[in-house]
C-alpha cells in the first residue's frame, strides 16, 4: 500500500499563519506527509445567482479533473459560500471515493454574521472543519458518540474539539495500516 499524503489546496488568499497553523494541526493530527498548495482558479462554474451560492459538488467535479495520484487526500479551502444538491449550506464536503473534500471559510468568519472578527476563533474552526472533512475521506463518519469529537457533527461547532476521540483515532489507526473495517465494526467501537 502506497503511503497516503494529505494535500491542502488554498484556493483563496489566507494569511500565512492561519497556513502554518492548519497544515501543523493536520499533520499533527493524521501523522501524514501534508502539502500545502495553492492553486487559483475561477469558480464561476459553480455559482448559482438565485442562491447567491456555489454548488461544492460542482467544485469537486471540476478539480477531480487534475487529480492524479489516488493515495493523496485532497483539502480545498475556497472563500465563496457553499451549498449541495441537498443542504440550504455547509461548511465542507467530503467524496471519500475520489479522496476530495472541500471546505468553505465563509461562514466560519465572525464577518459573515456581521460581528467583528476574531482571527482565534476563526481559526480554531477552520481547525475543526479541515479535520472533519479529511476524517471523512478516511471513511470516519458522524456516527461517534463522543459529543466533543470533531466528527460528531449534530453537536455546535463551537461547542466540539479540534480533535478525534479515542474511538475514532483507533478506527483512523486501522485505515491507516490498510484494514477495511466495516461500518459495523466502526458503530460498535463507539457504543
Amino acid at each position: 500500500m502506497k503511503k497516503q499524503k494529505i494535500v491542502i489546496i488554498f484556493m483563496c488568499k489566507v494569511d500565512d499563519k492561519v497556513i502554518l497553523e492548519i497544515k501543523e494541526h493536520i499533520k499533527k493530527i493524521y501523522g501524514l506527509e501534508t502539502e500545502v498548495i495553492f492553486y487559483e482558479q475561477d469558480l464561476n462554474y459553480a455559482y448559482n445567482n438565485q442562491r447567491n451560492q456555489y454548488l461544492a459538488e460542482d467544485i469537486i467535479q471540476e478539480v477531480r479533473k487534475i487529480k492524479k495520484k489516488e493515495y493523496e487526500k485532497w483539502l480545498l479551502i475556497v472563500d465563496v459560500d457553499l451549498y449541495t444538491l441537498d443542504s440550504d449550506f455547509v461548511f465542507g464536503l467530503a467524496c471519500s471515493n475520489d479522496g476530495i473534500s472541500i471546505l468553505s471559510i465563509n461562514r466560519l468568519k465572525h464577518r459573515f454574521y456581521s460581528l467583528e472578527e476574531n482571527e482565534r476563533i476563526f481559526i480554531t474552526r477552520l481547525k475543526k472543519v479541515a479535520t472533519h472533512e479529511i476524517g471523512h475521506l478516511f471513511n470516519l463518519d458522524e456516527f461517534c458518540h463522543s459529543k466533543k469529537c470533531v466528527m460528531q457533527c449534530s453537536y455546535p461547532l463551537d461547542l466540539r474539539d479540534s480533535y478525534l476521540c479515542e474511538s475514532c483515532k483507533r478506527f483512523l489507526y486501522y485505515r491507516l495500516k490498510g484494514y477495511k473495517y466495516s461500518l459495523l465494526l466502526y458503530t460498535l467501537w463507539h457504543a
